[in-house]
């Protein structure tokens, strides 16, 4: 019973963090595609077009987490058959990955964007960066795939006797496994992190030695806010991969009698729900866009209500409701 309980009030949770997820990124995709007619969608701005990937990968990520708890955490992994369970493994392992690089990517980009330090190189680099972005991020989504493809060798179906086996006991805890395992860790999740942490560094300093230089005009405030993200995402990175990492270690030290493997999938949701909020407050073109939304939200639910006291008496002010039309529409 308290293990149902538990089971229960887990995915309750994690059906919360997933609706974050969907709202978050979805939103920040319907901002960029909006702004942009339909041609131009193929030559979108770097920084755009690293948030609305990052985007796409978070969604995919929280769906394929979410799912892959469900099959785990009611046994259905030889119902769901075996090559359904071992593809959407792979799928949850390439789209985690993928997103953790599209944030060091977004970090590198904002670092080159705001770092006040410009020797020949690294204005070289500057230049050719947004170019080659497209090229950068597909070429991210194939290198994590293919060190997600030898996880499907680990996971061994096993015919039941009698009773559904726990998913659990379905991944081979072998030594090849764990250095797998191992390397699979420091190249999806401490390679992006090591690449945050030199950009954060770079966004300190930078922003220390030219702050008076800087004043306090809009575009200071711009760097300001940017650089206030890019360290957020990083410490939230950071949090999450040390989660992730200490759950794999705890798997490790049990030989893999332990539920570990859920406590990754949910820091997975986690990271997924709270990265479109960190950039939606970061970026002044998103946050825009959702105080005003917020705000004819609001407009709408004060005319509906005088609407409902005032109906019998008189209509709703033609200038309030121009006023909350025109503010939805922006």
């Amino acid at each position: 019973m308290t293990s149902q309980v538990t089971t229960v009030s887990l995915l309750a949770t994690t059906s919360v963090l997933l609706c974050t997820c969907l709202v978050g990124n979805i939103f920040i995709l319907e901002v960029i595609v909006s702004h942009h007619s339909q041609a131009a969608i193929l030559a979108l701005p770097t920084n755009e077009l690293i948030i609305g990937s990052l985007a796409m990968s978070n969604i995919l990520n929280g769906v394929f987490s979410f799912f892959w708890l469900v099959v785990y955490l009611f046994r259905l992994c030889q119902r769901a058959g075996g090559w359904l369970y071992q593809v959407l493994d792979f799928a949850t392992m390439t789209v985690s990955s993928t997103s953790f690089w599209y944030t060091a990517s977004l970090s590198a980009f904002y670092t080159l964007k705001i770092s006040s330090v410009s020797p020949p190189r690294i204005t070289h680099l500057m230049v050719q960066f947004p170019k080659a972005m497209p090229a950068i991020l597909l070429f991210m989504l194939l290198a994590c795939s293919i060190f997600s493809g030898p996880a499907i060798a680990y996971i061994r179906l096993k015919e039941p006797n009698g009773s559904d086996l726990h998913c659990g006991d379905y991944y081979e805890a072998s030594g090849a496994y764990m250095t797998y395992s191992s390397a699979f860790n420091i190249l999806s999740c401490l390679l992006p992190l090591v690449i945050l942490t030199i950009c954060s560094v770079f966004l300190v300093t930078s922003l220390c030695r030219h702050s008076r230089r800087m004043g306090g005009g809009p575009r200071a405030a711009v760097h300001l806010r940017v650089a206030k993200m890019a360290l957020v995402l990083f410490g939230f990175y950071a949090l999450c991969v040390v989660c992730a990492q200490v759950s794999n270690e705890l798997y490790v030290a049990t030989d893999g009698t332990g539920d570990w493997f859920v406590t990754y999938s949910v820091v997975q949701l986690i990271y997924s729900s709270g990265c479109p909020l960190v950039i939606i407050w970061g970026t002044v073109r998103l946050h825009h866009r959702l105080l005003k939304l917020y705000n004819s939200l609001r407009c709408c639910k004060t005319l509906v209500l005088q609407d409902g006291s005032t109906a019998a008496d008189s209509p709703a002010s033609p200038i309030e409701t121009t006023r909350c039309s025109s503010s939805a529409v922006q």
